[in-house]
């Protein structure tokens, strides 16, 4: 496409300015620190992921990515478009070191990678189109670092490889001078953000008017203008949320900011540079439909910057040459580009105990629940779910029928509406953590109509009577526990029927981490039996697993001399109620 372009203008081998384009690799000094900072800028986005909350549209697509490589799991269905974003989205996440990763920071990661690459694939754009190197460096650092600024690397998007794939047609187009090689390339960007169709059919509106593709002179108006007529039309159903789902959200402040920059810049190319006045005219469209909301937003934003790219650094090569200084000139550009990418990004939320629990709630479902347990919850909370090692056929969504004993979990995400008030009470509630999958908090209740409270009275009665058994050695806050009701029913069970043959010493009934304040204590630490570590006692855990449902333990761990004894957090489907 910029090939058409190139020939209703200067000689493609000469800069707007004027300039001979140098050899091949003349710019490579300039090349390796624009890309040292795009690489550099992405990695330090990437470092700094977990302060971002995912949106409901991110989760979704994911999830989406996460069922490529989840043997058995089955994402909610997503529109065509952004089902093939999500596709693209699991190869690329195949480089990266998936073990380490969560799902929603895989995704991310895989669009962070997409938009290196298209920030990249600038440079021989710039390059083909006559701009000397330095201002080809000033385009590659600006597509570099002006989406983490915007945080839309930061997010995950269905149509960050559709930027990448649509800068790789330009590629093509303008290196070998015909579009023909570019075409499939950028049939496939449509396909994974149909909104890319709009900017293309605006390009070509505009080649046909101005004569640059030649059809007959009496066809040409009338066809231009069909295809403009064309380009316009499709804007409402390509942006429609039946088409793609949007990703990470946009604030209107930051998009009409963002708008009017890119507008600016497209009205001082279209002055300095007549012959480019066709690639402006997608950029431009592309700009209004950032400025409205909606889901197409994303797509519009993502698509436009790297053209906003190659057209600041067209300009910055014009400017340059006028200066007769463009190495200076360029350097400073670079420097401002950088300094206002790391003020707009800014330090983020600090990451404290609640973001290093984001993956718990998964690993405590697997850990806390018995086994087979059915799990309510949206689709990247099942992904995580299943990556955590809960079966596939325990997972229920959304729409699935309910299942006897099952439990919700439940990640309210922007910007849907907060969940009813009765969606998870807080007495049914067994776990939570401020900052679950995706950043949200997250909670995990019972459905079967019970709570902490059931139980309350026997829990007091049954403790208080186990604080005074002689044969049992407790630590006081552990005795005031016992009497307060606060100790699972199961555990004093237990308790009671191994102090009438042993003598017991009890440190304590520790919380399980991400178990709700107020949940009855279902660990005990032993530190002794009879006199000796309990730890060595070879009787105590084969005696603890032949214990019948409800009350055989989930775990029995050593910990130094002492065993940590744990019960699950809903107990056997063949016990009672703890």
């Amino acid at each position: 496409m910029a090939s058409a372009v190139a020939a209703s203008g200067p000689d493609p081998a000469v800069s707007a300015a004027g300039g001979v384009r140098r050899p091949r690799f003349s710019g490579l000094p300039w090349w390796l620190p624009a890309a040292t900072l795009v690489i550099g800028g992405h990695l330090v986005t990437a470092w700094r992921l977990g302060g971002v909350v995912a949106t409901d549209a991110e989760a979704r697509i994911a999830a989406a990515a996460a069922a490529m490589r989840l043997s058995g799991f089955a994402a909610d269905p997503l529109p065509f478009a952004d089902a093939l974003g999500a596709r693209q989205l699991a190869v690329l996440a195949t480089v990266l070191p998936l073990d380490a990763l969560s799902t929603i920071d895989a995704a991310r990661l895989a669009c962070l990678l997409a938009g290196a690459v298209a920030a990249l694939l600038t440079w021989p754009v710039l390059r083909a189109l006559g701009a000397p190197a330095p201002a080809a460096a000033v385009g590659v650092v600006l597509a570099g670092a002006s989406a983490p600024a915007l945080t839309l690397h930061a997010g995950v998007a269905s149509a960050a490889p559709a930027a990448a794939w649509l800068t790789l047609a330009a590629v093509l187009a303008t290196r070998l001078r015909r579009p023909g090689p570019a075409l499939p390339v950028a049939a496939l960007a449509v396909l994974t953000a149909p909104l890319a169709v709009v900017a293309l059919l605006a390009l070509l509106a505009h080649l046909l008017l101005d004569g640059t593709v030649r059809v007959p002179r009496r066809a040409r108006r009338p066809l231009g203008i069909a295809v403009a007529a064309a380009a316009v039309g499709l804007v409402v159903p390509v942006a429609s949320p039946s088409v793609a789902i949007g990703g990470p959200v946009v604030d209107t402040p930051a998009a009409l900011a963002g708008a009017a920059a890119g507008t600016a810049l497209v009205l001082v190319a279209h002055r300095l540079l007549p012959w480019l006045r066709a690639v402006l005219t997608p950029v431009l469209v592309l700009l209004v439909l950032v400025a409205v909301p909606g889901p197409a937003r994303v797509t519009a934003a993502l698509l436009v910057l790297p053209g906003l790219a190659v057209v600041a650094g067209m300009v910055a090569g014009a400017l340059a040459e006028r200066l007769a200084r463009p190495a200076p000139a360029a350097a400073v550009a670079i420097v401002l580009v950088v300094g206002l990418a790391a003020t707009a990004a800014g330090d983020g939320p600090p990451r404290g105990p609640a973001a290093a629990a984001a993956g718990g709630m998964a690993g405590w479902a697997v850990a806390q629940l018995p086994p087979g347990t059915p799990v309510r919850a949206d689709a990247l909370d099942r992904a995580e779910l299943a990556a955590a090692g809960l079966p596939v056929d325990a997972l229920r969504g959304p729409a699935d029928p309910p299942a006897p004993g099952e439990v919700l979990l439940l990640t309210p995400r922007p910007p849907a509406a907060a969940p009813a008030a009765d969606g998870c009470p807080p007495a049914a509630t067994l776990a939570g953590t401020d900052e679950g999958t995706g950043g949200s908090a997250s909670v995990l209740c019972r459905t079967d109509g019970s709570g902490s409270a059931d139980g309350a009275p026997v829990r007091t009665r049954l403790g208080g009577a186990l604080a005074g058994n002689p044969a049992l050695s407790l630590d006081p806050a552990a005795a005031d526990l016992l009497r307060a009701g606060a100790v699972d029913t199961r555990v004093i069970a237990v308790l009671a029927a191994m102090s009438s043959a042993r003598r017991l010493v009890v440190a304590g009934f520790p919380a399980v981490d991400l178990d709700v304040p107020g949940a009855p204590r279902r660990q005990v630490l032993i530190t002794a039996v009879d006199g000796a570590p309990a730890a060595g006692s070879p009787l105590l855990p084969t005696w603890l697993d032949g214990q019948q449902p409800p009350f055989v333990p989930a775990r029995v761990t050593p910990a130094g001399d002492a065993l940590l004894v744990t019960w699950f957090a809903l107990p056997d489907r063949s016990g009672g109620t703890p």
